[in-house]
């Protein structure tokens, strides 16, 4: 595997592994057209027996990533134990409003958690987030860069108006690498940056390398 492929199956893969716990798949799609759910399967490939929590959290992307508690998202079971081997399958279903416009993006988090008399710390524990997007239509990413300034100083900002998730990788300005990630559906994130940034690179969806022109609003 490339190490864009790498970083790619990090952000929307097709598996997770985290030492003894592996989940399947780690993106899940849910098209309102065909089903309201989807399933997650959890595998304890360790030596003994685990229990695990696993809460549903609502995407949002306003400058930075916030995550909330998603009522619209019903999983069973939400609390288990899985014996040394085995493996549980999780059903996900979406009992909210359809999304209309773009793609709604939450987080299933397959929390470890202490088995009852166990000496194990919260720290010591494994936790795999998985992506989880809920969609009635077909959409496509559409991202604009523009650079701000700020009391703090200048800022580059990133948004997504298209109607499906995007993924940056490996985005950076001159003298400066940003990192990667996915820009939800309607989602903004922002980054510090030096004053007179006028252009980035990232590449998208597993793509070559592209340079987009930012432009100071």
């Amino acid at each position: 595997m490339t190490r864009l492929g790498a970083l790619l199956a990090a952000l929307l893969g097709s598996a997770a592994l985290a030492a003894t716990l592996q989940v399947t798949p780690l993106s899940l799609e849910i098209d309102l057209r065909r089903s309201k759910a989807g399933s997650v399967t959890v595998t304890n490939t360790g030596r003994d027996a685990a229990r695990y929590r696993v809460p549903v959290l609502r995407v949002s992307q306003d400058g930075q990533e916030t995550l909330q508690p998603a009522p619209d998202v019903v999983l069973n079971p939400a609390t288990f134990t899985v014996a040394a081997g085995a493996r549980q399958v999780l059903r996900a279903g979406f009992t909210g409003a359809a999304p209309m416009n773009a793609e709604a993006a939450y987080r299933v988090v397959v929390q470890q958690v202490p088995l009852p008399g166990s000496a194990a710390t919260v720290s010591s524990l494994l936790s795999v987030g998985v992506p989880l997007y809920v969609r009635t239509r077909d959409g496509e990413p559409d991202v604009t860069f523009w650079t701000e300034r700020t009391a703090q100083g200048s800022v580059l900002v990133a948004r997504n108006v298209g109607g499906r998730r995007a993924v940056l990788a490996n985005l950076s300005v001159p003298g400066r690498t940003l990192g990667s990630l996915v820009l939800v559906a309607g989602g903004e994130m922002r980054w510090p940056v030096t004053e007179g940034v006028d252009r980035v690179t990232f590449q998208a969806g597993g793509g070559q390398a592209r340079a987009a022109t930012v432009a100071a609003r």
